[in-house]
């Protein structure tokens, strides 16, 4: 994961990882910081943005939740295109299974129809 991370950057001063303070940390309004930045403003502001807010820090092991921001590109674009398969198959089943009783709703309605034109017929016949 550490290899995934070496793009990260303050989004105050720009320092990259590999040079600023550690742990870098993630605000909950989506802003990186370094220990520099984060130290120079009230806590818990966020350095960029300057709202109140939580932050979690960028250090192995990444929390379980911020795993997902910082896998390599081709990973997440691999995983979308499976779970986008798996949600075209699931609607191609049921496309399918509405068509099957739309067809069945067709016939029902024509059977219907004959049957009414054939009981109109007969109290016609004898009334």
């Amino acid at each position: 994961m550490a290899s995934e991370m070496n793009w990260i950057t303050c989004n105050k001063c720009f320092a990259p990882l590999y040079r600023g303070k550690r742990p870098y940390v993630i605000t909950q309004c989506g802003h990186i910081s370094c220990q520099n930045c984060l130290q120079q403003v009230e806590q818990p502001q966020c350095p960029q943005c300057q709202r109140g807010t939580m932050s979690l820090a960028l250090e192995e092991p990444l929390k379980p939740r911020l795993i997902p921001y910082f896998q390599p590109l081709g990973e997440i674009l691999e995983m979308q295109s499976k779970v986008n398969m798996f949600w075209s198959n699931q609607m191609k089943i049921l496309m399918h299974h509405f068509t099957e009783l739309d067809k069945k709703y067709e016939l029902l309605k024509t059977r219907f129809w004959l049957t009414q034109r054939n009981f109109k017929a007969l109290t016609d016949k004898y009334t």
